[in-house]
């Protein structure tokens, strides 16, 4: 899976770059934390899932805010800030309701 999320991010990437940072922006960099997480680079990956955040949001990607959300809220419980990741996955939820989302919302309010 590492490889594909390593060859997935050199093409979006190259979208981003190419094509349209309005539309690859967000996904490029949720991306890059996944990989960063993975690798133990946990300062970049805290700034890596923001800048993902903050794109979807700006971009008006409501589903992609509230992945990048979701996953970011994770991460922070997983790395024992927990308080932190609660607030992130609560924000998650409340964005998934907000796309309509709801049954998602539910799955996501379960780990809370």
């Amino acid at each position: 899976w590492r490889v594909m999320g390593e060859k997935a991010l050199v093409e979006i990437s190259q979208f981003e770059t190419v094509m349209s940072k309005w539309n690859f922006e967000n996904k490029s960099a949720l991306l890059r934390a996944e990989l960063e997480y993975l690798d133990g680079d946990i300062k970049s990956a805290d700034s890596s899932y923001r800048a993902s955040i903050i794109s979807a949001r700006d971009h008006k990607f409501v589903n992609e805010e509230a992945l990048g959300l979701e996953l970011y809220g994770i991460y922070l419980v997983e790395n024992k800030r927990v308080a932190e990741g609660l607030q992130q996955l609560q924000m998650a939820v409340d964005v998934y309701k907000k796309w309509g989302a709801v049954k998602k919302a539910c799955a996501v309010n379960e780990l809370i």
